[in-house]
């Protein structure tokens, strides 16, 4: 089944617009008008929707790049005096936007359901971000795949939104979840993990196995054209069906190379220098650092038809998110 698609306008808004603008205005006063931050004459007594107006014209124009990790480098707002708007810009960006245009068809598939959240907790999944369904879902569960795993015993509180019961945390590889009875959940999160495996059709077999007839995985992966992959090209499906085919393991370093060679430093401050990127890439089994693949519309749709999802959803989202929901 071809899924249904949305776009990533900033300005489109979706079911929740008006809660989304709400905390828009919110976010503006928080950060814009305390005292002690410059502000514009008058943005005190403004109305909610000049404000709003006002952001809408400032957001809509290209003003500078967005990182990966969500920080934004400003260019063309210096002159408005506005320096908490600027170094929240990256934040208002993703208020303004709403839910992803499909998102009553993700929220249908999990509201008041089991989960288990592979990595996390992921803002994306909050309240006023592009998929907020730590809101919606019953009660979810978590798979942590830390350097500081092997500290803590499996069972542990997992926190993942205000107001929620904790979940479970299990402390294993997210394509290794041996703990984990099969049919255990009507839904699997996966936000910005699934390209630092390097056996991703592995993982994803996994999550199936984990699931109940007709649930559903909901995976957001980060579209290469937006970050620091987009030297790369997206990696073919083949590729990591014969990935799996060989039981590649988590040491891989089949794509340090090219990784090494099209990076592009510029939009990945946190990695530094070439070499102090280089060191913390050949130290990857630790790190996770690596994208060991890189995915856009039609490889990540290809993938997981491939592996036996039904896709019933696809979403792009600012500033890199590329939302699916596969149902199994």
């Amino acid at each position: 089944m071809w899924p249904q698609q949305g776009g990533n306008g900033v300005k489109q808004r979706g079911d929740s617009g008006r809660d989304a603008e709400g905390e828009l205005i919110s976010v503006v006063r928080d950060f814009v008008v305390p005292s002690g931050v410059e502000t514009r004459d008058g943005i005190e007594n403004a109305s909610e929707a000049s404000i709003l107006n006002g952001l809408e014209l400032e957001l809509g124009g290209e003003f500078g790049t967005t990182g990966h990790d969500g920080s934004f480098a400003a260019s063309g707002l210096d002159g408005l005096g506005f320096p908490a708007l600027r170094r929240n810009l990256g934040r208002l960006r993703t208020v303004l936007q709403g839910p992803v245009p499909n998102f009553k068809v993700y929220r249908s598939y999990v509201e008041g359901k089991e989960g288990i959240e592979i990595g996390g907790p992921s803002a994306i999944f909050r309240r006023g971000h592009p998929l907020p369904i730590y809101a919606e879902i019953g009660r979810l569960d978590h798979c942590d795949a830390s350097s500081t795993a092997s500290l803590v015993e499996s069972g542990s509180a997992y926190k993942y939104a205000t107001g929620k019961p904790a979940g479970r945390t299990y402390f294993c590889e997210g394509s290794d979840l041996r703990e984990v009875r099969d049919g255990s959940y009507d839904a699997v999160l996966s936000a910005h993990n699934l390209e630092h495996l390097a056996n991703p059709v592995k993982a994803l077999k996994e999550w199936q196995r984990i699931l109940r007839p007709g649930g559903v995985l909901v995976l957001v992966l980060p579209h290469y054209e937006d970050t620091f992959d987009h030297r790369r090209s997206p990696t073919a499906v083949e590729h990591m069906l014969n990935d799996y085919a060989n039981d590649v393991g988590e040491d891989d370093r089949t794509h340090l190379a090219e990784i090494l060679e099209l990076h592009d430093l510029s939009r990945d401050k946190a990695a530094g220098t070439l070499e102090e990127f280089r060191q913390r890439s050949l130290d990857n089994v630790r790190t996770r650092c690596l994208h060991h693949h890189v995915f856009d519309e039609a490889n990540s749709l290809e993938l997981l038809e491939a592996v036996g999802f039904d896709v019933l959803a696809m979403d792009r989202a600012k500033p890199y998110h590329l939302c699916l929901l596969g149902r199994y």
